[in-house]
């Protein structure tokens, strides 16, 4: 399997180094629930189904349970979860109160990283292949020697 990927232009003229340039956008084809990820597992190892499911679900809570304790939690192999807040600013640090200035909580993951090269590499990722979509109206590709268009990128 790789991760599919489709060329999106920016247009935004307010960003003027960034306006009409073109990045790799993935396109996401479904979802992996919980029932579905607990059925790969109960097929990887000697746990039945109802087990898993009930892992899960108590790692959810104790996940839950630390934020709301105000710790990080690390699983290994995975990341690290913690809280993070956007709030309103205020000029100085007497007028600051949570009840007025937090707009919101949530929760930032960081995935777990290996440093290589001087390179962060997100070790979920290590090995993944990614593919151009191939139904889509792709980007014409430019020559570089006349500017002219060229043929639809593949």
């Amino acid at each position: 399997m790789a991760v599919i990927y489709k060329l999106h232009q920016i247009k935004n003229k307010s960003i003027s180094a960034m306006d009409g340039k073109w990045f790799a956008h993935p396109v996401i084809s479904g979802s992996l629930t919980t029932d579905k990820l607990a059925e790969h597992i109960q097929k990887r190892c000697t746990v039945t189904l109802p087990d898993v499911l009930a892992v899960i679900s108590a790692l959810v809570d104790e996940i839950r349970n630390g934020l709301q304790d105000g710790k990080s939690v690390a699983i290994d192999r995975l990341g690290t979860f913690r809280v993070g807040f956007k709030c309103k600013s205020v000029a100085a640090a007497k007028d600051f109160s949570i009840q007025k200035n937090l707009l919101s909580a949530h929760v930032l993951f960081h995935p777990v990283c290996t440093v290589s090269n001087k390179k962060h590499i997100n070790t979920l990722l290590v090995g993944c292949k990614y593919q151009e979509m191939s139904q889509y109206d792709k980007p014409v590709k430019k020559t570089a020697k006349s500017g002219e268009k060229d043929k639809p990128a593949e």
